[in-house]
């Protein structure tokens, strides 16, 4: 019998917490839906790509005998000044109509290969 009833209030209770999520997804569609998931997903990839950039990239740069952890306050360095760098230099250049999370991911990538080109050169 006591099974029942939790059943029967757990049902009642996720009907109740749905209720304002089936409102609120039906006033939310709109015909922009598509571009504004879009614009969320570009902005998630940005997201993880300075991840990868500072945890991944930085702390691979840890283990470069020479230097250690000032590779790794270099690297924050060089991508802290490069992403406002490219921002600046490309916002002057070919980009200038295009979406400023696109132009983050290309930022972060153009600090992707500056690391790379850093790390060849510490390790070497």
């Amino acid at each position: 019998m006591k099974k029942d009833l939790i059943f029967k209030l757990f049902a009642v209770l996720l009907l109740i917490a749905g209720l304002p999520l089936i409102s609120f997804a039906a006033e939310a569609v709109d015909s922009n839906l598509p571009s504004s998931i879009a614009d969320d997903q570009h902005y998630n990839r940005a997201i993880h790509i300075m991840a990868m950039l500072l945890v991944g990239f930085g702390f691979l740069m840890v283990f470069v005998r020479k230097y250690g952890r000032s590779a790794l306050t270099a690297t924050f360095l060089l991508v802290s000044i490069s992403l406002p760098m490219y921002m600046l230099i490309n916002s002057k250049g070919l980009g200038v109509n295009e979406n400023e999370v696109r132009r983050l991911i290309l930022a972060e990538f153009s600090a992707a290969s500056l690391l790379i080109a850093a790390g060849a050169v510490l390790a070497g």
